[in-house]
């Protein structure tokens, strides 16, 4: 394996479809290897084409064998409803070449939002069937739910984390439900409690010890933070509520992003806007929660405008972490070893 990610295949356009009757838009994407090593990609979309349904924002995917082979067509993610608004989406494999899809089903109407769960089964031709659950929803007037994440426990079962509104109060809290491998809908309950503002990011990972940890970006009233906290199968806590290690008065931390590592450990990413400009940076924590070493900051010294890390694992038990260099106008990547080392040299892999 190269110090430095080396190209491998050539950028190309996952989506086969682009303008519909209404609009040419897809965004969003969300990349999920499936234990079969094939690869679904999904992404939002708008154009009202199929496979889309016929009106406002569906979640479109396209299954892809590992040398960037179509199989099969493109389909719909969120196969029974299609009505009104399905996006804001997160997505991850389960065991046997499944994958969940968990989105926000907004329909305008009392409850106003829901996030639904739809389990998919693969074929050798392409997409399989597809079975959907309704995971969380907004149990009182005014309480609305939104931006999903999904992880997957060993056993199949898996984890939906959500932000959920609390009208009465004026509060924004995490909330989690946990699916078992027979398909059955645990409670929805509160994971962190008393964000002051909303549509803030969630974020959750498989951890090696069993257990999922979920992080959450969090607003206290004077700046947001990135808060964690570590969930068994049973839904229950491993580890109490508490934050990320380097985010807390240091600015505002967000669009946080969450690995596991196979050693016994996980990394969370960020960006920080300290009021100069916006940084990303990670930190490592073991499975229990302890800070492995301080935060580590990615990019070089220097004015920078740097947000939307996302990470990616590695089988020498190392990571890649890519973000948005927004100030050079595009995407770079930077591979580190499972101690947080960096390896090789700074890639930039889009400056279109």
């Amino acid at each position: 394996m190269p110090l430095t990610p080396e190209t491998w295949l050539s950028a190309f356009r996952a989506n086969a479809t682009d303008a519909g009757p209404t609009d040419n838009d897809q965004g969003e994407p969300v990349v999920v290897q499936l234990t079969d090593g094939n690869i679904v990609v999904l992404w939002e979309d708008n154009s009202d084409a199929p496979p889309a349904g016929a009106a406002g924002f569906d979640i479109v995917g396209q299954i892809f064998d590992p040398l960037g082979h179509r199989i099969g067509g493109e389909f719909r993610a969120n196969s029974a409803y299609s009505a009104d608004d399905e996006r804001d989406f997160d997505a991850a494999a389960l065991p046997g070449g499944r994958f969940v899809v968990v989105y926000v089903d907004d329909s305008g109407a009392a409850p106003d939002r829901a996030i639904r769960a739809t389990e998919w089964t693969t074929t050798e031709a392409g997409i399989g069937t597809a079975t959907t659950r309704t995971v969380g929803t907004s149990p009182d007037a005014g309480d609305y739910v939104q931006t999903p994440s999904v992880a997957a426990f060993d056993d199949g079962s898996y984890l939906v984390a959500f932000e959920i509104y609390d009208a009465s109060a004026n509060r924004f809290h995490l909330d989690r439900t946990v699916v078992s491998a027979g398909g059955t809908v645990g409670p929805q309950a509160s994971a962190i409690t008393g964000s002051r503002s909303g549509a803030l990011d969630t974020a959750a990972a498989a951890l090696s010890n069993g257990n999922v940890a979920v992080v959450y970006d969090f607003d206290d009233g004077s700046e947001e933070n990135v808060a964690y906290t570590i969930i068994r199968p049973d839904g229950s806590n491993a580890a109490s509520p508490n934050f990320v290690p380097g985010t807390v008065g240091t600015g505002d931390d967000t669009d946080p992003a969450i690995l596991g590592l196979p050693g016994g450990s996980f990394v969370v990413a960020w960006s920080n806007d300290d009021g100069s400009d916006r940084d990303v940076f990670f930190q490592r924590l073991t499975n229990g929660g302890m800070a492995q070493g301080g935060r580590v900051g990615v990019q070089s010294a220097g004015t920078d405008n740097n947000n939307g890390p996302h990470l990616i694992g590695l089988q020498d038990g190392g990571f890649v972490l890519s973000y948005d260099n927004d100030t050079d106008n595009r995407i770079d990547v930077q591979r580190f070893d499972a101690t947080g080392m960096a390896l090789g040299s700074l890639l930039s892999v889009d400056n279109a």
